[in-house]
């Protein structure tokens, strides 16, 4: 594991630290970046409910859009709190930090992928964009160990309430600091 995967979850922490330190929450951006923040919430629930780690490549659902949508959803989820918290110095260290942490996590999975499924994720990532999606999706491709429907124990063992609880708390304490 590289340092930057190592440090991906905790420097998102001391991010959203920030966040709540610094923020000055306007309504106007509130109610502009919460419901983007709510987008890349369900983006990640939408995914966590297709994602059964190391037991076949998740080809259905959202990663039939993008091959991280985990990661899309953590980025419209900061993004969305970002700009809700109405400091652009905290927006524009947003738009660097993130790529900076996430785009060399993305190509360390990639290989690790590609190790481990072979020519089967290279045909994946090939018709499949790496992070945001920009292409229609063709017929869903299922394989072995993999499922064309949401399954909520997917999401359970997956342990992604944690962030939804993270993010329906951020709400509120971004809503109380509005006044």
């Amino acid at each position: 594991m590289t340092l930057v995967q190592r440090i991906r979850v905790p420097a998102g922490l001391a991010f959203g630290l920030l966040l709540f330190v610094f923020a000055q929450p306007r309504p106007d951006l509130f109610w502009l970046g919460m419901p983007v923040a709510a987008m890349g919430a369900g983006i990640r629930l939408w995914a966590s409910g297709h994602l059964d780690k190391w037991r076949g490549l998740a080809r259905t659902g959202p990663y039939r859009l993008t091959r991280n949508p985990l990661y899309l959803g953590s980025f419209l989820a900061g993004l969305g709190f970002t700009a809700a918290a109405a400091e652009l110095w905290l927006l524009l260290a947003y738009l660097v930090l993130f790529p900076g942490i996430y785009w060399p996590v993305m190509l360390r999975e990639e290989r690790e992928l590609h190790s481990h499924y072979g020519d089967d994720y290279a045909a994946y990532a090939a018709g499949v964009p790496r992070f945001w999606p920009v292409r229609f999706p063709g017929p869903i491709a299922t394989g072995a160990g993999t499922t064309a429907h949401f399954q909520w124990k997917l999401f359970l063992r997956n342990r992604e309430h944690r962030f939804l609880i993270s993010v329906v708390l951020a709400g509120i304490i971004f809503s109380w600091k509005m006044g």
